[in-house]
């Protein structure tokens, strides 16, 4: 009686059981290395996955209630994309289908499906076969690497893993101080990301104070980390991008992306005018300008699609110790400095009345 009871468990529940497992781990789910995609879907194991439906090849950001598809389509057909069939998909996640910094294409591919789409960024891209340092457009680039070479800076890829503990203690004070990093369509340092990239550090008398990585895939790059430790030489990040527009002119890369800024015309300027800086420093590489666009069914979808991306982007509850780091520094500093400030004032005001 127990041997039937035995056998029948493991007929009916074991075997079938196992089967599942097997099948389940291997499914070959897509990876870097298997698709040939932008070079940023690096970051797809960082911040979502790599998915495969209607017939392409999708980065697919982590975000709650949203199947948000990030970045500028790869056109692997010539065919238009079923964006209905997107949102079938997504439905039947219990998601809601959108895309973010998305191409002109998909945005009026989604424009026709009846999606609410907006220009929300522009991504600039250089051609290293076509890109020199010549003509009055470079006149601020090529005033800051002279600056960046007066102050000592020199740049070297890293063609080792010895330098990792020291990229990882400059990631570390960079995070200190800028309080955390960013995320979703952003990537922050690991050392397994890392490893993967094209890493170009930024020496100042011999010492690596600094560094720039690019996500890397057949024929592009994209620009991902810049981190340093406290304040660089007036060029140094300069001078480390155009090493790697020559290293990938060097290796035929077609593409190189310095990523994405906020289009002033297209979003609200107190967005805009924080990253005025940070658009001022991409156009001195004189770049192609291309839009970029958010999409979502409808304008509600829209709007609450943008509030969970951009909370996936600034990451405010993974960055408190960070910043919690960040305000005891600031505090310490303080302390430090205040007996300083207090002995330069009594030198000035002379010794104190007695009462």
């Amino acid at each position: 009686m127990v041997a039937g009871l035995i056998v029948f468990r493991v007929i009916y529940y074991i075997i079938p059981a196992a089967i599942a497992f097997i099948a389940i781990m291997s499914r070959k789910r897509p990876t870097t290395a298997d698709i040939k995609g932008p070079a940023f879907w690096m970051l797809a194991h960082q911040t979502g996955a790599l998915r495969h439906i209607a017939g392409r090849d999708w980065f697919i950001g982590r975000l709650p209630f949203f199947h948000c598809s990030i970045g500028a389509h790869d056109q692997q057909h010539g065919d238009p994309v079923d964006v209905r069939k997107i949102g079938r998909v997504a439905r039947r996640r219990g998601q809601c289908g959108v895309f973010y910094n998305c191409s002109p294409r998909l945005a009026a591919v989604a424009d026709r499906a009846g999606w609410y789409v907006r220009r929300i960024a522009m991504e600039a891209v250089i051609r290293p076969e076509h890109w020199t340092l010549e003509g009055r457009r470079f006149q601020t680039l090529r005033r800051k690497l002279r600056r960046a070479e007066l102050a000592g800076v020199h740049i070297q890829q890293a063609n080792d893993a010895h330098t990792m503990p020291v990229l990882a203690e400059i990631a570390r004070h960079w995070a200190i101080q800028h309080g955390g990093e960013m995320g979703f369509s952003m990537g922050r340092f690991s050392t397994d990301l890392v490893a993967k990239q094209r890493v170009f550090l930024i020496k100042n008398d011999r010492k690596i104070i600094g560094f720039v990585t690019s996500c890397v895939s057949q024929d592009n790059w994209h620009l991902d980390l810049i981190r340093h430790r406290g304040r660089l030489p007036d060029g140094a990040i300069h001078a480390a991008i155009v090493a790697a527009i020559d290293a990938a002119a060097t290796e035929n890369v077609t593409l190189v992306s310095l990523a994405t800024v906020p289009d002033p015309r297209h979003t609200p300027s107190y967005w805009s005018d924080r990253k005025r800086g940070l658009i001022q420093f991409k156009r001195s590489f004189s770049p192609v300008w291309l839009p970029r666009y958010h999409a979502a069914p409808n304008k509600l979808m829209f709007w609450m699609s943008g509030l969970a991306i951009a909370v996936a982007i600034h990451r405010p509850l993974q960055n408190l110790p960070w910043k919690a780091l960040r305000l005891i520094k600031i505090a310490a500093l303080e302390l430090k400095l205040s007996p300083r400030r207090d002995k330069r004032l009594f030198k000035q005001n002379g010794s104190p009345e007695r009462s």
